[in-house]
């Protein structure tokens, strides 16, 4: 009887209802993760019938609102308990002003402070009362914003958690003197606990600067100050993946694997690229119906995201390298990179050489196109929500040509540590030659060890399939994030 009666009221308690507050960095990367984070606790909360529900307000410059189309405009992919409010504020960096440059998103982020506390001001005199800061790592600010106004702070870091602790451990890098490197080029490797050995060339480019004044140096070695006071550290990433960063962050703060938070709260299914525009479904399918008059396996997807940065000259290496590899490729070439037609920046008489193993795209849907039978290899910038959709949807090998941030090091996690795939250069702005990207592609497709790289990359997949269902690391993590935030709202 007294089971009963304690069951009774609980079930009579008010559900609690928690406020949180996105603080993403101004880059849409940046963002959409911690969008799809919120959609997931919204989901855990309702699924493990956790006693409350969340609702979300994100801050973002006026900028990214205009990109960001239905990733902030409250839309969701049929969680109906899902509620996201935005706010667009200035963020003082002119419309002319390269926005795909680390220096210029830094600033936009700085002088982003002002306004969002006028505006958090507000919100925690609002109904419900923001109670929860969710704050990227990236975004320096957030614990003091918390701390201003007696809000709970958790920090989210989006990319590798491998990257992360090369981060963490930045200042002490430089107390050694270990940083500023006397000569990146050098071939001496550099121990970071929890991440892999790294060169030189492979840290991030604001670890690269021979000033340790120099203000994106700075900014680096401030990002993970964040643990100081944050009840927790959200990784975009499964324990198993990175066992030994995630258990690097473990020793410092409450640690929550939450990731691949691409994947809806029902771990993998069909996956669809969200969000296409109008214009993109036609391109999409066409670009799908190519993929399916290929053979199983014999395409290599070619795509280095939307902020790298070619040369005219790069670009069409690297097309004469493809051509000549003799392999079918699906080619995204961005928008950014064209002046009009692809034959503006193409080798002249190129698409009808290869128009019969060829598919030229400015955008393809990533999620459909790693799913499909056909792709064989991918020839990646190494960002890691690129990685992740690869080795959770797909797990074939990667070509690895990192070009800015943290992806040097994600590459030396690909090929050294997963040994899921080759190298091929590092930095976008180094010299290629035909025959370069000819001998990697036919290395990574057709070289001794691709099937060796087949069987690794399907062992990645169910490691992260594993995490991401009943029981496993992710949904138990994020379940115990939602728990903790829950109970925070109510202290």
């Amino acid at each position: 009887m007294v089971v009963e009666e304690h069951s009774l009221e609980d079930a009579q308690q008010p559900e609690t209802v928690v406020h949180a507050l996105l603080l993403p960095f101004p880059a849409l990367t940046h963002l959409v993760p911690l969008v799809q984070l919120a959609k997931k606790l919204a989901a855990s909360a309702k699924l493990h019938q956790c006693g409350c529900k969340f609702v979300f307000t994100t801050i973002v410059s006026y900028h990214i609102a205009s990109e960001a189309g239905a990733w902030v405009s409250g839309a969701d992919d049929g969680e109906t308990d899902f509620s996201l409010r935005t706010i667009a504020v200035p963020d003082g960096i002119s419309s002319s002003s390269s926005r795909g440059q680390m220096s210029t998103m830094i600033q936009a982020c700085l002088n982003m402070k002002p306004p969002t506390l006028r505006f958090v001001s507000d919100l925690v005199h609002s109904s419900p009362r923001l109670s929860v800061v969710i704050g990227d790592v990236f975004v320096p600010w957030a614990a003091d914003l918390a701390n201003s106004f007696d809000l709970r702070l958790f920090s989210v870091y989006t990319p590798s958690a491998s990257s992360g602790c090369v981060l963490m451990h930045a200042p002490s890098l430089v107390s050694q003197k270990i940083i500023p490197f006397q000569d990146s080029k050098q071939e001496e490797f550099v121990e970071c606990p929890g991440a892999p050995p790294l060169l030189p060339r492979d840290f991030p480019p604001s670890m690269l600067v021979q000033d340790v004044s120099h203000p994106r140096l700075q900014y680096a070695l401030n990002l993970f100050s964040c643990l100081q006071s944050t009840g927790g550290l959200i990784l975009n990433t499964c324990f198993r993946l990175e066992a030994n960063a995630v258990t690097e962050f473990q020793a410092r703060c409450p640690t929550y694997t939450v990731g691949p938070l691409f994947l809806p709260l029902g771990g993998v299914k069909d996956q669809k690229s969200s969000n296409w525009k109008e214009n993109e479904g036609s391109r999409a399918s066409d670009c799908l119906a190519w993929l399916d008059t290929q053979a199983a396996s014999s395409v290599i997807y070619v795509s280095f995201g939307t902020l790298a940065e070619f040369s005219h000259e790069q670009i069409r290496e690297l097309a004469w390298g493809l051509e000549m590899s003799h392999q079918p490729f699906l080619w995204v070439i961005h928008k950014s990179f064209l002046s009009g037609m692809f034959s503006d920046v193409l080798p002249q008489g190129f698409s009808e050489r290869v128009k019969d193993r060829c598919f030229l795209t400015p955008w393809a849907p990533q999620l459909e196109v790693l799913t499909h039978r056909s792709i064989g290899g991918f020839f990646t910038h190494c960002g890691w929500n690129s990685i992740l959709e690869n080795i959770t949807l797909s797990g074939v090998p990667m070509l690895c040509w990192p070009d800015k941030a943290e992806q040097g090091m994600n590459a030396r996690l690909i090929v050294d540590v997963w040994k899921l795939g080759i190298p091929f250069k590092v930095s976008k702005e180094c010299d290629i030659s035909r025959d370069e990207v000819q001998a990697a592609v036919k290395n990574l497709m057709l070289g001794e060890g691709v099937q060796e790289m087949r069987r690794i990359g399907g062992e990645l997949k169910q490691v992260v399939q594993e995490a991401v269902k009943e029981g496993g690391s992710s949904l138990v993590g994020l379940k115990d994030l939602v728990l903790n935030m829950k109970n925070k709202n109510s202290e």
